[in-house]
């Protein structure tokens, strides 16, 4: 197990996927970055801006506090896959995510 993270930046369609490669994990955590023009809304591939599983609130810190995260796992017999996560939101937002790779 190895601990990495991924930027993503939302594009201008209407959902972007947090990663096209198989990436089983068992554990993730996941934040609105500093500077995004609204919430990012977190589901599976048919989520939007109005039908999500879970919204990353738009993040008010300031310096080096950080903003509010999402964490899923850990997920000590098994695995999610990252993949399967996908954002909908404002175009060029960014997600932050760090996880542990199963």
């Amino acid at each position: 197990m190895a601990l990495r993270q991924l930027v993503i930046t939302l594009g201008s369609g209407t959902r972007t996927q947090a990663t096209a490669t198989r990436t089983p994990c068992c554990e993730a955590w996941l934040e609105a970055a500093q500077g995004n023009a609204a919430d990012v809304e977190m589901g599976d591939k048919n989520v939007t801006t109005t039908v999500f599983g879970r919204r990353l609130p738009k993040s008010t810190a300031t310096g080096t506090n950080p903003g509010a995260y999402i964490q899923i796992g850990p997920h000590p017999r098994g695995a999610f896959n990252l993949e399967d996560i996908w954002f909908a939101g404002t175009a060029d937002d960014v997600v932050n995510i760090i996880y542990i790779r199963y």
